[in-house]
């Protein structure tokens, strides 16, 4: 579980958003700028509470933080071609890539990442999942 815990930790940190074709949502919001997290769920448990990092997101480059650390840093890429939305980071840290699926709602961001060496992209947004993590964002 602690290396799960890890997993976890490092992957609410690595958050990167950027669109390779439209970098707004249907409403037009944009998910660049700076995101608090709300929770992070992995296999049906709260590993990470409200306000425990903060997310920004550039152009083509992520920075997160920690009790005002920066904990990691990296790139990512995004495709809005598909439904659910995905997302590609590679994050310095990590020394590798994360798959991820993410929606904008409500004024909240919504990242399902697929966690370890050979996990492939989660089709759905389910925290229950085995090598899943849901993490919800909020805007700052």
């Amino acid at each position: 579980m602690s290396r799960l815990l890890t997993a976890v930790i490092l992957l609410s940190l690595t958050l990167p958003l950027m669109a390779d074709d439209e970098p707004f949502d249907s409403k037009g919001q944009t998910v660049q700028g700076t995101w608090v997290l709300q929770s992070a769920i992995a296999e049906g448990s709260t590993v990470l509470t409200k306000g425990a990092a903060e997310i920004t997101f550039g152009k083509e480059t992520y920075l997160t933080r920690m009790g005002g650390n920066v904990v990691n840093k990296g790139t990512y890429t995004e495709s809005k071609k598909q439904k659910p939305w995905r997302m590609d980071f590679l994050s310095e840290q990590l020394n590798g890539e994360l798959q991820a699926i993410y929606k904008l709602e409500k004024g909240q961001l919504v990242v399902c990442y697929a966690i370890g060496k050979d996990s492939m992209r989660p089709k759905a947004f389910d925290a229950g999942q085995s090598g899943v993590v849901l993490i919800t964002y909020k805007r700052k």
